[in-house]
């Protein structure tokens, strides 16, 4: 905006909008018919980015959201399994877990053919798991090992077979007695980053119960890379306890009871001895062995 003004005995004022490059010429052009000007605002890109040139913090920023949010995309933030599989996913997600894959991995430092072929060694009721990254959302795909089929043989009447079960258990022990001193401990973990809540180490004695809890908000059905944890500690204290003789052997005939299932008993015998404080039962059986 350009104001010019020009004092007779009737002053008059005129308020004129002109582009930067016309205002130079409508200038001279005024103050030659005596009016005296004056700059009173500047509109427009120019003026805007003339504004904006000191203002570093404006242009930093937006600079600072997209290299921050184009890092966040080189992290693994979503992991889906595919396949129908007698395997649990918890179970899959646990063992790449394991394996140094999970939420908050970085994409770029995972080989998945290796990750792939780490993790199908410690779940052999798989045949096939490969992992696919994609941009921070990752594909586990697996498929169960297919059983060998079975051979057809002629029938052979099946020879009686001796089996002996022992298990053992002290007469004396140490019980639980908790003391009522529970106490949690809160953290907030970022993919692979965590923030304590408290001062100590984190490192808890041999004579505590732990129990963590974890929570993850969710975000439009998806669950975002944040977890409360809240772990709660249980102090206790040894207390010295006696079992009856009937009472541990009860037990040990229970626990001997599940050994053996691959056989049809034909006869089994118990038979208990104690050494000290330690009572010993003995399961002799004498069946045929089960064919599957």
């Amino acid at each position: 905006m350009l104001k010019a003004s020009k004092v007779t005995d009737t002053e008059l004022s005129l308020g004129i909008s002109a582009s930067e490059r016309d205002e130079r010429q409508l200038r001279r052009t005024l103050e030659t018919a005596g009016f005296q000007t004056r700059q009173t605002a500047r509109t427009g890109a120019g003026a805007l980015l003339a504004r904006l040139r000191r203002r570093y913090v404006l242009w930093v920023m937006p600079l600072a959201l997209a290299f921050f949010m184009f890092y966040l995309s080189m992290f693994v933030w979503e992991i889906d399994v595919s396949g129908d599989v007698s395997v649990s996913h918890a179970v899959i997600l646990q063992t790449l877990e394991e394996c140094g894959f999970g939420i908050g991995t970085f994409a770029p430092e995972v080989d998945a053919s290796t990750l792939g072929n780490l993790a199908l060694s410690r779940l052999p009721t798989l045949s096939y798991l490969a992992v696919n990254i994609h941009g921070c959302r990752a594909e586990v795909i697996v498929r169960d090992a297919t059983p060998a089929p079975k051979m057809i043989a002629s029938f052979e009447p099946p020879a009686p077979v001796f089996r002996q079960f022992s298990a053992s258990i002290p007469l004396t022990y140490n019980a639980k007695r908790y003391s009522g001193r529970a106490y949690s401990r809160n953290a907030l973990v970022f993919g692979k980053f965590r923030v304590n809540f408290y001062f100590s180490s984190g490192n808890y004695p041999p004579t505590c119960d732990i129990i963590e809890e974890r929570v993850r908000p969710e975000l439009f059905g998806y669950s975002l890379p944040i977890s409360w944890v809240r772990t709660t500690v249980m102090p206790w204290e040894p207390q010295p306890q006696t079992l009856s003789i009937a009472d541990a052997e009860s037990e040990l005939r229970s626990r001997l009871a599940l050994q053996g299932t691959e056989l049809d008993v034909i006869t089994e015998v118990y038979a208990s001895s104690l050494d000290g404080d330690l009572l010993t039962v003995t399961r002799s059986v004498h069946g045929y062995q089960r064919e599957y």
